[in-house]
């Protein structure tokens, strides 16, 4: 068996895959955050409450 048959598909997956979800997990605590920030006349000009931003979720998407 020759090298290249024997080793791995994708050796560093694992490593990107982590990297990504980091990257994610940052954006949607970093829009948390921001939309914390936002007073209450803000929120309703995008059409948001105070309540609404209690339910969203780890994914980022509404409960």
């Amino acid at each position: 068996m020759e090298f290249y048959e024997n080793r791995a598909k994708r050796p560093f997956y694992l490593f990107i895959w982590m990297g990504k979800l980091l990257v994610r997990w940052y954006r949607i605590n970093q829009t948390r955050r921001i939309l914390n920030r936002l007073s209450d006349e803000h929120l309703r000009d995008i059409g948001l409450s105070r309540a609404d931003l209690g339910r969203y979720g780890q994914d980022g998407r509404m409960k």
